[in-house]
């Protein structure tokens, strides 16, 4: 028989056994349970994702259809826009053959032997086609009728077609884009562009001696490098135009609205009548030595004399400009417009407002100021002792007179001091 212990010893050992069985199997079904419980997440979670994922894939799947949808139409469309103006080039290609070969009977007969109703066929003809063509082609087009003497100022005694009305504007008149070794022209003399729609226009390299533009309309137009030579200007509108590198030579701006327009580098500017015409807010820079216009310069040497009457230049500014023996007469208004580094040389001011004018680093040479009002202009009273005045305001507001026989200028003086002595 064994001994007790033993017997307890193999007791406790069998029920440790059995207790690690029971603890592994519970541990066992424990983990079995997590593992399903993740499973069934797992399953609920890839049932919702795939119907999620089939939509996403299908949402992006019409979004890229209907993205090449759209790019298809508008290539469709780009293509419908230039099959469109290719159709419409080939009927003015058509129609302006067709213009060409109905003219060609009218270019081929002398001038003088057009009647007037071949002149009208031709206006009807032209008008028709500058409605249909670009700038470029107005271009050519006008040059075509100069070219033929069809389209000379009256004063040339041709038979022109009268173009009264037409819209040229943004038309490239000229060599755009010149070398500076390049010093051709294209010669305009004596063409007609009178009472036509030029705005925004462009003249470069051109030569536009005697020619018109009566009562055109050249807003906002560039005239660059180009001389003009007894140019009809009048009753032409030049507001907000460009004048560069040009010579402007016994021209007329009668009554020609040329407001807050700008000339510069003007190497020739002389002989003009600018009666009655509207300069208002214009700037004049660096207008050199043969300014000899009813505007600025007068010149002995040139026989036409310059005519600067009744004309407004509010705010104009006149920058290194010269006025030699220039007469600036006939109530212009001349109020807020300034000199600087400019030359003003026997000059005659009659009945001219310059108030609130301002003079800064210019030379005055032997001035004539008759009813001439200069009230509020930075002139100073040893400036205004050296020159000629009767019957003008001066700039402190006093009144100068020959009939009087006495000096008012230094008698206003004194009583502005008695008056500030009191």
């Amino acid at each position: 028989m064994p001994p007790v212990n033993t017997h307890y010893r193999r007791n406790f050992r069998s029920q440790l056994v059995a207790n690690r069985r029971i603890n592994s199997t519970s541990i066992i079904e424990q983990q079995k349970k997590k593992w399903s419980i993740v499973i069934q997440v797992i399953k609920v979670i890839a049932a919702i994702l795939v119907p999620i994922m089939i939509g996403a894939f299908t949402i992006i799947q019409t979004l890229q259809e209907l993205k090449i949808a759209r790019m298809q139409r508008d290539a469709n469309k780009e293509q419908q826009v230039h099959d469109s103006l290719r159709v419409i080039q080939s009927r003015i290609d058509t129609v302006y053959d067709t213009f060409i070969g109905d003219l060609s009977t009218i270019v081929l007969k002398p001038n003088n032997n057009l009647t007037e109703s071949e002149l009208m066929f031709a206006r009807a003809k032209v008008l028709l086609i500058l409605d249909l063509i670009d700038e470029r082609r107005k271009w050519y087009l006008i040059k075509y009728l100069y070219d033929n003497q069809l389209f000379y100022a009256e004063s040339y005694n041709k038979k022109f077609i009268n173009l009264d009305g037409a819209d040229l504007s943004n038309v490239k008149f000229g060599i755009t884009n010149q070398t500076s070794q390049d010093e051709r022209k294209i010669n305009l003399t004596g063409i007609r562009l009178s009472n036509i729609y030029l705005r925004n226009s462009s003249f470069e390299n051109v030569l536009l001696n005697n020619a018109t533009f009566e009562r055109s309309n050249l807003t906002g137009t560039k005239f660059l490098k180009t001389t003009i030579q007894g140019v009809n200007f009048n009753n032409a509108t030049l507001e907000y135009s460009t004048f560069i590198g040009f010579q402007v030579q016994h021209s007329s701006f009668r009554s020609a609205q040329s407001a807050y327009s700008s000339w510069s580098s003007v190497n020739d500017f002389h002989g003009n009548d600018l009666s009655n015409s509207n300069w208002t807010g214009t700037i004049f820079c660096d207008v050199i030595d043969h300014l000899h216009t009813s505007l600025f310069l007068v010149d002995n040497s040139f026989i036409f004399t310059n005519r600067f009457e009744n004309v407004t230049m509010k705010s104009v500014s006149f920058v290194r400009v010269r006025f030699y023996r220039a007469k600036i007469h006939g109530k212009s208004d001349l109020s807020d417009v300034l000199f600087e580094e400019s030359l003003i040389c026997r000059t005659l001011f009659e009945d001219v407002c310059l108030q609130r004018s301002r003079f800064v680093k210019i030379k005055l040479v032997r001035l004539q100021f008759i009813r001439v009002n200069l009230n509020g202009s930075n002139l100073d009273m040893e400036q205004i002792n050296k020159h000629f005045i009767d019957h003008s305001y001066l700039p402190n507001g006093t009144f100068k007179s020959s009939i009087f026989g006495v000096n008012l200028i230094q008698n206003g003086a004194a009583e502005q001091d008695v008056r500030e002595t009191k």
